[in-house]
């Protein structure tokens, strides 16, 4: 059948083996038939599964009136004995696959001459399926030598096994005395199988259980406005959780009774869990707020007022921690923590980088000197109030115009930047210019905020936002800028002109006296995201 296979085909065809199409699992039995290429795994369940819902057909002359043509350009199971003997009758009787007759049918419906065009089509069918009546009397001959030589080495065995005075449990009948004499071993290690199957399941319990909470931590964390949340070490420590979860796969309700909710399904729906969950919450929330308030400085405050808002909820209260110094992807502007994210904070070791096995406590954080002193003098220059609930709006519509001193040249920034930027002075001093000032300086050097933790990162989106960008440094081009005097008159632009100091005096002079002056452009330097990286370390 060189015409059907190559050789690698062949063997593979015999004996590549493949999955039952009843259980689909791995068998290496040889195809049930080779016509319809119908591959069974040795489970007499599978074939008579099979046999009773398989894709097989018996063509009804009475069906359609092209049957006989279709049945000529369709494999056929070559003899019917390799399902169930005597379940289709007589060899005459074909069946065929009931997904290949529908496709031809299809396709002798959409054509005209359907015989004519599948001539070769047929001719191969005939050759094949005689190739295949061939493989079938091969295998029922493979199949009888097989079964007699296991007969005879069996006979064989027996007979080595009585001149040596051996006892093999597979070739000779077991007696009930054999079994009482091994009975007490036999019993350890069935109870060693029902520990070691009971202790599996108890630890899928578990680790199901575990990732349902993982899931409702996420939904709650998700909910918009958002929420102060302990980490999920700290959340599974909570008597409610604790209670649904379990505190170790030992404690797991185990078999599940018939019925039962799992976790994701009670968190969810038990209105008496979430309603205890909520108020756990709460109170977890509160003692984190009076022992965060006392790192401020505010131990025990009160306040009548709905109007004022707690110290840790202000937009100065800012945190680092002792213990890890590191903050999270969300705060890395920042590079500190706020009353939420002081909340969710948990420490990894140095070693291997894994998450402490945490017990939170606020005696691990400190206030943020830095930030805290940065962000009082944004409220002073604004003249805003922090304690009052509209102090984060009122700042928010100020846009970029912070201007940091005591860099040199100043640096136009928002008072949410700032809080990150303060860290890059040990005394960061700035000062507030009007809106005409602010689109001025940022038509060069443009601010783009949260642009650090739009492009860093390993996540795919991201890679692919840094290698279409090409980055400026703002502080290099604000160099090159403070050296140019715009090219203006008139009294509305004085005090910008003013602000440039970089400008020798006797070129002052000759602009002054001349009334204009040359333009310098100032050079772009342009980096790649690494290039960029590189250049900011050097700074």
């Amino acid at each position: 059948m060189s015409i059907i296979f190559t050789e690698a085909s062949y063997a593979a065809f015999l004996y590549g083996g493949g999955l039952c199409e009843v259980c689909k699992k791995p068998t290496d039995a040889l195809y049930c038939s080779f016509g319809i290429k119908l591959r069974l795994c040795r489970s007499h369940s599978c074939k008579s599964k099979w046999i009773d819902k398989g894709d097989r057909k018996h063509f009804d002359h009475r069906i359609l009136p092209h049957d006989e043509e279709i049945k000529q350009c369709i494999p056929w199971v070559e003899n019917n004995e390799c399902l169930l003997p005597n379940k289709f009758g007589s060899k005459h009787v074909k069946l065929y696959r009931d997904s290949d007759s529908v496709r031809e049918a299809l396709d002798c419906i959409a054509t005209n001459d359907y015989l004519e065009n599948n001539k070769a089509k047929i001719a191969l069918i005939i050759k094949y399926m005689e190739f295949c009546t061939k493989l079938d009397e091969w295998k029922a001959l493979r199949q009888h030598s097989y079964t007699s030589n296991e007969a005879i080495n069996d006979g064989f065995a027996r007979m080595i096994a009585t001149t040596y005075g051996l006892k093999n449990q597979r070739i000779e009948r077991v007696t009930q005395s054999d079994y009482n004499s091994v009975a007490s071993k036999v019993e350890r290690l069935l109870i060693k199988l029902a520990d070691a199957r009971e202790r599996k399941g108890r630890e899928a319990v578990y680790l199901k259980n575990r990732t349902d909470v993982a899931e409702h931590y996420q939904r709650l964390r998700s909910k918009q406005p958002p929420v102060a949340l302990p980490s999920l070490e700290v959340f599974r420590r909570l008597p409610i959780i604790e209670m649904v979860q379990g505190t170790s796969p030992a404690t797991v309700e185990y078999p599940p009774k018939e019925g039962s909710l799992s976790v994701a399904a009670t968190l969810r729906n038990q209105k008496w869990v979430a309603d205890r969950l909520e108020t756990e919450l709460q109170q977890w929330k509160d003692k984190a707020k009076k022992d965060l308030g006392a790192v401020l400085g505010f131990p025990n405050w009160k306040t009548a007022s709905s109007m004022i808002v707690h110290p840790v909820g202000r937009i100065s209260a800012r945190f680092l921690c002792k213990i890890c110094s590191k903050v999270s992807a969300r705060y890395r502007e920042d590079d500190c923590l706020d009353f939420a994210g002081a909340c969710a904070h948990a420490c990894r070791t140095k070693k291997k980088d894994k998450r402490v096995d945490g017990i939170w406590t606020a005696s691990n954080f400190v206030k943020d000197t830095k930030a805290i002193a940065a962000l009082n003098k944004v409220f002073t220059l604004f003249d805003v109030d922090e304690s009052l609930s509209n102090a984060f709006l009122i700042l928010a519509c100020q846009g970029a115009r912070v201007m940091c001193t005591t860099c040199q040249p100043g640096i136009v920034m928002d008072y949410q930047y700032g809080i990150g930027h303060s860290h890059r002075h040990e005394r960061m001093d700035m000062k507030l210019i009007s809106h005409a000032e602010a689109i001025n300086l940022l038509q060069q050097s443009p601010f783009v905020p949260s642009i650090v933790r739009l492009i860093s990162g390993s996540a795919p989106r991201k890679k692919a936002v840094r290698a279409d960008v090409n980055f400026g440094c703002r502080h290099c081009l604000n160099l090159e800028l403070a050296s140019v005097v715009p090219v203006e008159t008139g009294e509305q632009n004085s005090a910008v002109k003013a602000e440039t100091t970089a400008i020798p005096d006797n070129a002052n002079v000759n602009q002054a006296a001349e009334g204009k002056h040359r333009k310098a452009k100032p050079v772009e330097k342009r980096f790649s995201f690494p290039g960029i990286t590189s250049h900011l370390k050097e700074k």
